[in-house]
């Protein structure tokens, strides 16, 4: 089969860096490089480079007047990078797609001595593996690239990178981030838990509901969480059976002091980015105090976003969670609206 990825886009183009669109060699077709409209030339490429087995560069778009009548709303330009995978090579692909998260994919778009065009590799924070058919090993400068990007988190985005080998020689290369999935942690097993987690699901978020309270916690109305944690917050961190850390969003919602503040000053004491807790202005001052006779900062309280979730002028339970979720993927964006409420 072919496969044409989106390497870089120019103005506003449908899809971003990352799409895929496979061409087999039937000419069936699976996924998409921009919504519909160049489809046909992409998968007309790939054919071309499933019979020369050597990869392409594309540079194609459309004009605004183009997308319209093809039922976009905007026009843009795209670079598609277009390979074949053999067997052995779409297996290994497959493989490591499958593997923890939290690495880089590259895809060598120049050639240049002892590293083919063409080259795929994958590398995490202490490993690199090249894909079958690549050199034996991977330029430092080029590892190097892939890894400053682990560390961006959600927040990195593919990317080309031009690089500079030992030799001196320069090359152009593709870095697609694969995080690792998220977790939504939820302290509350209430109404708005319910939603916020099938909303959590939809988005790529991993989630773990805590609560004691047996009457809520319930298979029933919580089932659909990855894991429900029947237990008090501090014993459930304190124990390891909930691990807060730089992927972890946190949400509390049990509106109980009993509950929400041990909560909060687990999270707070974590490198959480994300920490959001229900409440009323009121509430959240009054809490906020209590927290801070406790020894936490001004600096600390003020990573708590409470009242939580963006202001949509939210009044059910559906709409409050659709405002939490919201504000938490701009967090994990970096998003603009990720600003704390002022």
């Amino acid at each position: 089969m072919a496969m044409a990825t989106v390497v870089r886009v120019y103005q506003s183009a449908p899809r971003q860096a990352g799409a895929r669109l496979v061409v087999s060699a039937g000419g069936e077709l699976e996924g998409s490089v921009s919504g519909g409209c160049i489809e046909g030339d992409i998968a007309f490429e790939a054919a071309g480079v499933l019979t020369s087995g050597q990869p392409r560069l594309i540079e194609t778009g459309i004009s605004d007047a183009q997308a319209w009548d093809a039922g976009l709303t905007c026009g843009g330009a795209i670079e598609v990078w277009v390979e074949r995978l053999d067997r052995h090579v779409a297996a290994w692909f497959c493989n490591v797609s499958e593997r923890p998260r939290e690495c880089t994919s590259i895809t060598v778009l120049d050639a240049a001595p002892g590293l083919p065009i063409g080259t795929r590799a994958v590398v995490w924070r202490d490993v690199v593996e090249v894909a079958p058919g690549g050199p034996s090993l991977l330029p430092v400068t080029v590892s190097d690239a892939a890894r400053a990007l682990i560390e961006l988190g959600h927040r990195a985005t593919a990317v080309i990178q031009e690089v500079v080998l030992a030799d001196g020689a320069s090359v152009r290369i593709f870095l697609e981030p694969w995080p690792g999935a998220p977790e939504l942690v939820v302290f509350g097993a209430v109404h708005v838990t319910q939603v916020l987690v099938e909303m959590a699901h939809a988005v790529g978020f991993d989630t773990v509901v805590v609560d004691p309270r047996t009457t809520f916690a319930t298979d029933d109305r919580i089932g659909h969480a990855r894991r429900v944690v029947r237990r008090w917050p501090q014993d459930a961190i304190a124990d390891g059976d909930v691990t807060l850390d730089g992927s972890s969003y946190v949400v509390v919602l049990t509106h109980d002091p009993k509950l929400d503040e041990p909560a909060l000053a687990a999270s707070l004491r974590s490198p959480a980015p994300y920490v959001g807790c229900l409440g009323s202005r009121k509430t959240q001052a009054l809490r906020r105090e209590r927290l801070r006779r406790d020894g936490f900062s001004d600096a600390d309280l003020t990573r708590i976003r409470g009242p939580i979730g963006l202001d949509i002028g939210s009044r059910t339970p559906e709409e409050m969670a659709l405002g939490i979720m919201a504000e938490v993927v701009a967090v994990a964006r970096g998003g603009p609206l990720g600003a704390p409420r002022t």
